[in-house]
């Protein structure tokens, strides 16, 4: 009985490697003789490129690549949100800056486009309200907090 089931494993064992062979490389059992003569670092790249080119042809590939797209669009509508934000926030610190002292010098308006930390901008905002000269405003400006 033990014969038998050797004989059943050996026969499933060559179906599988013939599948492999077939499957991953394109291989018929009397082209894989060739496998077992090439350099060791050989086969690696042909079982991933040989997987590459079954990914590429099969449905999963266009569904993983659109998810990719959307997720990628997804994280650029992000990043381009919070740059917007940023530049608002910018913005909003240099006008009121002009509206209150009919000015906001070059140096200023630079070491604020400098700052991309939005809660930062968010207290030179209420600074540049507050502040009760342009000059208190640069010195809040070049506090190190800020």
């Amino acid at each position: 009985m033990a014969m038998h089931y050797d004989i059943a494993a050996k026969v499933l064992l060559e179906k599988c490697r013939e599948e492999i062979l077939r499957r991953l490389l394109g291989l018929s059992v009397a082209e894989s003789s060739l496998v077992q003569e090439l350099p060791q670092a050989t086969l690696p790249r042909m079982l991933v490129a040989r997987r590459r080119d079954i990914l590429i042809e099969s449905a999963a590939y266009d569904i993983i690549k659109q998810e990719g797209l959307q997720q990628g669009l997804q994280q650029g509508l992000q990043e381009g949100l919070q740059q917007g934000k940023i530049q608002e926030a910018q913005d909003a610190i240099l006008d009121n800056l002009e509206a209150r002292f009919e000015v906001a010098p070059e140096s200023v308006a630079a070491q604020i486009r400098g700052i991309e930390d939005l809660r930062i901008l968010k207290a030179l905002r209420r600074s540049s309200v507050k502040a009760a000269s342009l000059a208190e405003f640069e010195e809040l400006l070049g506090q190190s907090n800020f």
